[in-house]
């Protein structure tokens, strides 16, 4: 009894589907276009998180020492630190590491500085656990004896974050209102569907059809349309990002792109799901407003 209900809803949305060809198409194309901008936005969002994660990861306080501070009173300042608290983890860079960071980093040019010429200061790169207590943390280190200077690259760092924020926070607007207006659009079509069959809905309703008996197949009609709609969406807009990985684009400073098989599953994912609460929703309330049921 239920394989022939099913077979029967699906066979009746199927039929909707194919003898209103014109609006099928159209809320297809509906679809998938806000879907795109839908993916677009999802990956935009899914990077934005993946950078702002990064940043965060890579902001260190450099701790530069006193040059009269031998072995001894380094390891004392690295166990001061750590007795701090919200310290993750304390790193020593002498100054001939350092220099040698520098030589492979900007070239030949600063060899010359090796030695006994070498004009740095031995360094403790410090990692903290709450970048949010950064500013408490750092004040607190620099009250520690042998410490010469403390740093973060405090504005380069905050304009970073704050910046990352703001694209986070836009997007999310853009978001919601690109679902809206998928979902209103998608709403006029099914009530145009509707209202194109509204005789033959109206005798079934005079021969004792159920509201579930009329809604089932509508429902199925919106999900199939809105959920292929989604799924070109997504392929398409996840082609271009592979594209983009392999072949356009590289991130200065380090970053690195989210990986195409870690956004795969959520794209793909979040367009079919969103695919179904769309598609229901517009087919539930086009069909609450375009037929009437005797009390």
């Amino acid at each position: 009894m239920i394989g022939y209900q099913i077979k029967k809803v699906w066979k009746e949305s199927w039929q909707n589907i194919t003898r209103h060809r014109f609006l099928s198409i159209v809320s297809w194309l509906i679809a998938a276009v806000s879907l795109l901008f839908f993916s677009f936005l999802v990956i935009l969002l899914l990077n934005v998180s993946h950078f702002s994660q990064q940043a965060k990861d890579s902001i260190q306080i450099q701790v530069f020492v006193d040059s009269a501070a031998d072995a001894e009173r380094i390891q004392s300042m690295e166990q001061e630190i750590y007795a701090l608290g919200n310290i993750d983890s304390v790193t020593l860079v002498s100054k001939d590491e350092g220099m040698a960071q520098l030589v492979e980093q900007y070239g030949s040019s600063f060899e010359m500085l090796e030695g006994d010429t070498n004009p740095l200061y031995d360094r403790l790169d410090v990692k903290v656990e709450d970048n949010s207590q950064i500013q408490a943390t750092i004040r607190h280190i620099r009250q520690l004896p042998d410490v010469f200077q403390a740093s973060y690259g405090d504005e380069a760092a905050d304009t970073l974050l704050s910046g990352l924020r703001r694209v986070q926070w836009t997007g999310f607007a853009m978001l919601a209102f690109a679902l809206l207006v998928t979902g209103l659009i998608l709403f006029a079509t099914l009530s145009m569907s509707i209202k194109a069959r509204q005789e033959e809905i109206k005798t079934r309703i005079l021969l004792g059809a159920t509201r579930g008996y009329i809604y089932r197949p509508f429902f199925l009609q919106s999900v199939l349309l809105t959920g292929l709609g989604g799924l070109v969406a997504g392929a398409i807009m996840l082609g271009g990002y592979h594209r983009l990985l392999t072949r356009w684009v590289t991130i200065p400073l380090g970053y690195q792109w989210l990986e195409f098989s870690t956004l795969l599953p959520l794209v793909i994912g979040a367009n079919i799901l969103l695919a179904i609460i769309i598609g229901g929703m517009s087919a539930s309330l086009a069909i609450r407003s375009s037929i009437k049921y005797a009390n």
